[in-house]
């Protein structure tokens, strides 16, 4: 057989086709020029004969006897294709003729299929991988993605990933997530084990010790925090993340990649190599659960907010169930509070292995302000008030008898109003406002970042922890959490006002700063003992020396390096 010629013959085919299409559209425009003409006489009454009907007619059998030529060609272009590639499985170009000519008929899985059983039956021929792998990653998206989601065809991809898998680990970390997308429909054990064993193969390989990925739907403080004090210690901190933080992600992380959804994230992230991948979440959210079920390496998971288990609120079941699973399948768990230990009494749950405490401790790169004494009281509060509702009804209710007797409360609302218009923001926080609108004690202030904010804090004299509705949690898990603004006050130098029932946070503070107890600060008319409490704060800094990001991130490197070393024996031993 002469290849070249059977590709002269597969290109002229084309071209042949090609034509009648084009003679196929010109006829269509015809046709409905024609067709617009024949309405408008038949609206005004002058369509007299039947030859215009005739005339569409005839331009209809046209159009359909060119476009079938057209198929009839591409189909002789097709077999000239499967011709060459049966003698010669090396010929690039009959090889993307081949493809081009399958997306076009919307035949992508036969495509794929073809590519596959060629590179199947030449494993031993590099050249051959080489250029069907590339082949094949060019054409993956659009199969995986579009068509196997579409024609609900889960076996087909998932042996797809494992040939895949075995044939260029390396091509299959490019396409893992597209695969995974497809299989909208449950998978069987078998499903599982085969996807399992790819992202195995997909994932393996040397990592960079010095490399840590954190993943994130919205980053915050905690974030920054941990970077800073890994960056620090010589480690690369790449940031995978989906909503831009208030603060600079460029002047804060080694590197970052912005995901369009949360198989984006894991796609993006199935091409790193980092000793562990540590996620943070908010509400076990879809990306915790594709990146605990589906590992791109050692997953660490970082809660960041309540927990679903720990809401008396109806409609959770969803969100427990992923809970759980996300806390099983976790290589480790790094907690900011002692929700997590809350919730396993509590719940019953099973205890992942690997837990580290590991509070937003302070870093000491600001001086604290000097106390001011003979001035008004300034108190200071920070982030999400807002009842699970909507409302501000149980804070403005804790301010209310501090603004009555003086004290001047300035509210810094959370970074996810960022992105309303300050209308908006003011509109969402008028029941606070209207506590100060006698004597304007109550202020708003515009939204700043964490490090700005650190500035501006040492300028008050007390922060305040305000009240949640207590209807909505369970008594465990506001004795257990650990606001993010309670380590901020603490670094100001502020007295905190701690609402009751926040016992962790009464005695963490205790110990390191100075707190008391806001509903006493509201009962009490005398502000002299505030002041002192403010006064002996702003002394105390000294204090907190073993709680800084710089005296602990070696644990948090540490706890890293053990789950890492702990997966490499396990696929040694595999």
């Amino acid at each position: 057989m002469d290849v070249q010629q059977s590709l002269v013959e597969a290109c002229q085919a084309i071209r042949n086709a090609e034509a009648l299409e084009a003679q196929a559209a010109d006829l269509e425009v015809q046709r409905k020029a024609h067709q617009t003409t024949f309405l408008r006489a038949v609206g005004t009454g002058r369509a007299q004969s039947v030859q215009p009907i005739m005339e569409l007619e005839r331009l209809v059998q046209e159009i359909k006897i060119c476009s079938n030529e057209a198929t009839r060609w591409r189909d002789v272009a097709m077999q000239h294709c499967d011709d060459i590639l049966a003698v010669d499985p090396r010929q690039e170009d009959a090889l993307r003729l081949r493809l081009a000519l399958s997306r076009q008929r919307g035949e992508n899985t036969q495509a794929l299929a073809l590519i596959a059983d060629v590179a199947a039956a030449h494993t031993t021929d590099a050249t051959i991988q080489n250029i069907y792998i590339g082949a094949l990653s060019e054409e993956i998206h659009v199969a995986l993605s579009r068509v196997l989601a579409q024609t609900r065809k889960p076996d087909w991809a998932v042996s797809l990933l494992g040939w895949l898998a075995q044939m260029n680990p390396a091509a299959a970390r490019t396409n893992t997530t597209l695969t995974m997308r497809a299989l909208v429909v449950p998978q069987t054990g078998a499903q599982q084990r085969i996807i399992a064993d790819a992202l195995l193969a997909c994932s393996s390989g040397e990592r960079d010790s010095n490399l840590v990925v954190f993943v994130s739907e919205s980053p915050r403080t905690r974030e920054l925090k941990l970077a800073r004090g890994l960056i620090k210690r010589g480690k690369s901190v790449v940031l995978i993340y989906g909503k831009t933080p208030i603060y600079s992600v460029d002047d804060n992380f080694s590197a970052s990649f912005k995901y369009n959804d949360h198989w984006d994230a894991l796609s993006i992230a199935s091409s790193l190599r980092p000793l562990v991948f540590h996620l943070f979440s908010l509400f076990s959210e879809p990306l915790s659960v594709v990146f605990t079920r589906y590992k791109p390496g050692v997953v660490v998971f970082d809660y960041c907010d309540i927990f679903p288990a720990m809401i008396l609120r109806q409609n959770q079941d969803l969100q427990c169930k992923w809970q759980t699973e996300i806390f099983d399948k976790a290589d480790g768990v790094c907690c900011r509070d002692l929700q997590y230990a809350a919730a396993v009494r509590k719940n019953g749950w099973r205890r992942n292995r690997h837990v580290l405490w590991f509070p937003e401790y302070l870093d000491e790169r600001l001086a604290v302000l000097p106390h001011t004494e003979n001035r008004r009281v300034h108190a200071v509060s920070l982030g999400n008030i807002h009842d699970p509702d909507g409302h501000l009804t149980f804070s403005a209710r804790a301010i209310r008898p501090l603004v009555e007797r003086g004290i001047h409360v300035t509210h810094f609302p959370h970074g996810s109003f960022a992105s309303r218009p300050w209308n908006d923001t003011l509109q969402l926080h008028a029941e606070l406002l209207d506590v100060g609108k006698d004597n304007g004690l109550v202020a708003l202030h515009p939204i700043v970042s964490p490090d700005e904010l650190m500035r501006l804090l040492p300028q008050f004299d007390i922060g305040l922890l305000l009240p949640n509705d207590p209807r909505t949690y369970r008594p465990e898990c506001l004795a257990a959490c650990m606001a993010s603004r309670a380590h901020e006050y603490l670094q100001a130098g502020l007295a905190v006002a701690v609402w009751g029932p926040l016992r962790l946070q009464k005695f963490l503070i205790g110990r390191y700063g100075e707190q008391f107890d806001l509903d006493a600060a509201a009962a009490s008319s005398d502000l002299q003992w505030i002041r002192d409490a403010a006064r002996r704060a702003k002394g105390r800094r000294s204090s907190a020396e073993t709680y800084t990001m710089d005296a602990n991130a070696e644990r948090l490197e540490q706890f890293y390096a053990t789950l890492a070393h702990e997966q490499a024996q396990t696929r040694a031993a595999s």
